[in-house]
């Protein structure tokens, strides 16, 4: 990429095209867009967003637009939305939110709404909700959810009700989850996962089924994995992972595979290592190791391919205390990946040694990562990781 990208979002585009949109290149929050063109195995730039910012969230409309929500420009919390039309490569503003959020979520209704939830402004961690309505560009107070959650994780489910699950409260990571249901307007509990998680990953399976896997648990970094199924209060384990981690990445494949990739596994820790779950088969240990990537990265994207394959671009990579925001991507090739382990249909193996959660202590404030302030991370401003990949998109 033509910059370094932390804490930014993707959208794949109607035409296979991976949007980059926003994020933090060590000095400043990045304002212009950049799609990767698979099929031409190069980057453009596109045109920018009307407010530079990092740690938002982005969904692509119906339409094909992106809508592109909060985060921060700097030491502020916007309130502020935009939509992206990768088209014309244009951003218009659209309704600003209630509420000002960094950390939050968002979620696609089935009747091209958007829901947010919790997330802070930097002060206190809310409980409630919007919705913003495409036909009139206006977002809507609805009902609270019974925790204020930062980190956690949102999904659109197959019933149309949405599940948001873990966080940090303020006072504890949770292991409580909740279910909206936008016909009723009001939040139900769809019950409590085996362990507590925050900046975890939720993936929404083919079945329809929900899997979560690592997170901060309060304690350690998890290396564990649970499936919800909608419409029940349970949560059933599912194995474990190669590696402890959390701010990391889990991506369905066109399988119905789920890669997992990269993220911290404590203190001063990125990870290069991924995994790949195959929930659907059941398998007593649904994980296999799929390899490393050339630089270990956490709060970077991965982008599922026309190909099949998997776009992993920007992040932060550290080691003992130093480190570089990126601007390299790199690919996944799941078809040589599978020539070399025999596949789907290839035994499944237990995590090495090794696998045991991580009792290293992450930063007190997670998400101060998001806008460095330390001396190490000055020092690493503006720059990229040394990459050696056996197969980098083009930067």
């Amino acid at each position: 990429m033509e910059k370094a990208r932390y804490v930014h979002t993707d959208v794949t585009l109607k035409d296979g095209r991976i949007a980059i949109l926003g994020g933090w290149d060590g000095n400043a929050p990045v304002g212009p867009v950049e799609i990767y063109d698979h099929s031409k195995k190069s980057w453009t730039q596109s045109g920018a967003l009307l407010t530079p910012r990092f740690d938002h969230r982005s969904v692509m409309l119906q339409n094909g637009k992106v809508l592109v929500v909060g985060g921060r420009a700097g030491s502020e919390v916007l309130a502020d939305v935009e939509i992206y039309d990768p088209g014309s490569g244009s951003s218009v503003q659209t309704g600003a939110m209630i509420t000002s959020r960094a950390e939050h979520t968002l979620a696609l209704l089935p009747d091209d709404r958007v829901l947010v939830t919790g997330g802070w402004d930097g002060k206190i961690i809310f409980p409630n909700a919007e919705i913003w309505n495409p036909k009139t560009g206006e977002w809507t107070e609805v009902a609270r959810m019974h925790e204020p959650r930062r980190g956690h994780t949102l999904v659109t489910m197959t019933d149309g009700h949405v599940l948001t699950a873990g966080g940090w409260s303020g006072d504890d990571q949770l292991v409580a989850t909740e279910a909206y249901d936008p016909e009723t307007d009001s939040w139900g509990s769809a019950g409590k996962m085996n362990s507590p998680r925050y900046l975890h990953t939720a993936t929404m399976l083919t079945d329809g089924r929900i899997l979560m896997t690592g997170g901060w648990s309060g304690e350690k970094v998890a290396n564990t994995a649970e499936i919800h199924k909608p419409g029940t209060r349970k949560w059933n384990k599912i194995g474990k992972m190669g590696e402890a981690r959390y701010v990391h990445s889990a991506l369905l494949l066109k399988d119905g595979r789920v890669l997992v990739v990269g993220g911290r596994a404590g203190r001063f820790m990125s990870l290069s290592t991924a995994d790949i779950w195959d929930p659907v088969k059941g398998t007593k240990s649904p994980c296999i190791a799929a390899g490393r990537m050339a630089s270990a990265r956490l709060w970077h994207t991965a982008s599922l391919l026309p190909d099949g394959n998997v776009l992993v671009a920007g992040g932060w990579t550290e080691i003992l205390g130093s480190g570089r925001f990126m601007k390299s991507a790199e690919i996944f090739g799941l078809s040589e990946f599978d020539a070399a382990t025999g596949g789907p249909d290839a035994v499944s193996v237990t995590p090495e040694a090794g696998s045991a959660e991580s009792d290293e202590t992450p930063p007190e404030d997670a998400t101060s990562e998001v806008a460095p302030e330390s001396k190490d991370e000055e020092a690493a401003e503006g720059e990229d990781a040394e990459v050696t990949t056996t197969e980098r998109a083009a930067a």
